[in-house]
């Protein structure tokens, strides 16, 4: 029993009074009738997939690791051994994201689209916002990763992602590369940091010691001459001048000479007079260290700004290399269409029962 003779033996079985959920009831009894009408679309969704023009897609596969507990015995690489870890996952995941946004950016896509151009003239007329839009990377977790590249050519598709992935896996070294040497200038700008604060402190307490000495030079000469220092006056002296003498020999020379304890005020004048030499022969010397820790500073915190940009965010716990590449595979959105026409197919049938029915009401 057709759908039309459902419909029509809906009329028959009506005809004293007409209704939609009967007529709808015989209709949907001809459900072969519905699935030919989705099968015919989708058939010609899928011829209509034939046509459509084809994307080539080829995939390079790439080794990515990350040891964040691995020692550094390299000679050329001092780092912190065994780090603590608020959430070992966090950092992972961290660190795939970085590298998974690295890869498409124009450090690594500037030599990427370089080497294409220089291998075919096809590639002069992308910039880098064009050719990122055709790559992609898959990826859910540290081991095999996949590039892949979506063209309308295969060959050109074959192109961009050997180019790629080689480009990818170099920039990546260097930038790991970078992140070590990151280290090293991170540790040597710390260092360089505490000796500028030493030698500050250092220069200050020079400055208020010898502004001290003086002021007790410029008092000396109220005190009796024909008597010792008193406990406290003599403490004062040795006191300033154990906070401003070095292990130097010239320093030691000059501690080793001071006065006994029932010296006279004239010996101690003479030994100030000495420390106060002693300290202004140190103070030039701590201002051109002051200068030169100044300037490797600066030198120091320029090669750290590059390195970090080279760096890319990279932790140099990771490791990449290349693995395999794929041929050029045909990409079509088959399913999709054949989808796309059983709908379709499904909605004919809807207006083709529509217009039965409306025929079948103006025949009453």
């Amino acid at each position: 029993m057709t759908t039309e003779s459902n419909i029509e033996n809906s009329n028959v079985l009506s005809r004293r009074e007409w209704r939609l959920s009967e007529t709808l009831y015989y209709a949907f009894h001809g459900w072969y009738i519905i699935f030919l009408f989705c099968v015919v679309g989708g058939f010609l969704g899928w011829g209509a997939s034939r046509l459509w023009p084809a994307t080539y897609r080829t995939r390079a596969d790439i080794a990515v690791t990350l040891n964040p507990y691995r020692t550094y015995s390299d000679s050329q690489f001092l780092a912190l051994v065994y780090p603590q870890y608020t959430n070992i996952d966090d950092y992972k995941n961290w660190q795939m994201s970085q590298l998974s946004a690295a890869l498409l950016t124009d450090t690594i896509l500037q030599p990427t689209l370089q080497e294409l151009r220089r291998v075919d003239d096809y590639w002069d007329d992308y910039d880098l916002t064009t050719l990122r839009h055709m790559l992609q990377t898959e990826w859910r977790t540290a081991g095999v990763w996949t590039l892949r590249a979506d063209t309308k050519s295969a060959k050109r598709s074959n192109q961009a992602v050997r180019a790629w992935s080689r480009n990818a896996v170099n920039g990546v070294k260097q930038a790991i590369s970078a992140s070590e040497q990151l280290f090293q200038v991170d540790e040597a700008l710390q260092n360089i940091v505490a000796d500028q604060t030493k030698n500050d402190r250092l220069q200050e307490e020079y400055k208020v010691t010898r502004q001290q000495l003086q002021d007790w030079l410029t008092t000396a000469s109220t005190l009796p001459a024909d008597q010792p220092l008193s406990p406290t006056e003599r403490w004062k002296i040795l006191y300033l001048a154990g906070r401003t003498a070095q292990f130097s020999p010239s320093w030691m020379e000059i501690l080793n000479s001071q006065p006994a304890e029932n010296a006279l005020p004239n010996e101690y004048i003479d030994w100030v007079k000495q420390l106060v030499v002693a300290i202004d022969a140190e103070l030039p010397a701590l201002q051109d260290r002051a200068s030169y820790l100044e300037g490797q500073n600066s030198l120091l915190s320029e090669k750290y700004s590059t390195l970090q940009e080279t760096s890319l965010g990279l932790s140099p716990n990771l490791t990449i290399k290349s693995l395999n590449k794929s041929s050029p595979e045909v990409i079509r959105p088959t399913m999709v269409m054949v989808l796309v026409g059983a709908v379709s197919g499904l909605l004919a049938w809807f207006i083709w029962l529509f217009v039965r029915i409306t025929r079948l009401r103006l025949k009453q």
